[in-house]
C-alpha cells in the first residue's frame, strides 16, 4: 500500500520521483516485520529520505487502491500451490502455533480478505 499515494503525493507522483531519482524500491512484509527500502544515488539521499518518510507516515487508503490490493493478494491465495516453499513454512506454523497468531497465515486467511 506505501505506493499507492499520501496526503502529498498521487499514486502517478510518487512512481514519477522514484523513476526521475533512477531509484529502486522494494518492500516487503514477513510475519514478525515489514520492511520498506529505497535504493538511491549518493545526491539523491535526502529526497529518497523525505519520500520514504511521507510513503510511512502520510499512505492514504483509498476504496479503490484497496480493492485492487484484495483483488492482488486473492490471486496470491489461488496461486499458492505452485509455491511449494511457502505453503510448507504456512503448514509449519500453523500445526506449531494453531491457537496463537503466528499460526495464521501471512497474507491472511482466503474467506477473510
Amino acid at each position: 500500500m506505501f505506493l499507492r499515494g499520501t496526503t502529498n503525493r498521487t499514486k502517478s507522483d510518487i512512481a514519477q520521483t522514484i523513476e526521475n531519482m533512477g531509484a529502486r524500491f522494494s518492500s516487503k512484509t514477513d510475519r514478525e516485520n515489514s520492511h520498506i527500502s529505497l535504493q538511491v544515488f549518493k545526491g539523491d539521499v535526502g529526497k529518497a529520505v523525505k519520500l520514504l518518510g511521507d510513503l510511512v507516515t502520510g499512505s492514504t487508503l483509498n476504496a479503490n487502491e484497496f480493492e485492487l490490493v484484495k483483488e492482488e493478494v486473492a490471486q496470491e491465495h489461488d496461486d499458492n500451490h505452485n509455491r511449494y516453499m511457502e505453503t510448507t513454512l504456512e503448514n509449519c506454523h500453523f500445526n506449531v502455533y494453531r491457537e496463537h497468531m503466528m499460526g495464521q497465515p501471512i497474507k491472511g486467511d482466503r474467506d477473510n480478505i
